[in-house]
């Protein structure tokens, strides 16, 4: 969607697209912004190695 010309400002959180699929904001200064930091991984976990 986001190379579809008619859905130019899909990013935008006030457009009804975006709030009918969910979408979080797609603004450049949200990239880096973790979706949910207080599910993030495990320390203890360890790794799996293939």
């Amino acid at each position: 969607m986001l190379y579809d010309a008619s859905m130019d400002g899909i990013d935008d959180p006030d457009n009804p697209v975006n709030q009918m699929l969910g979408m979080v904001n797609l603004g450049l200064s949200d990239w880096f912004t973790p979706f949910d930091p207080d599910a993030g991984r495990d320390p203890a976990r360890g790794f799996r190695y293939a």
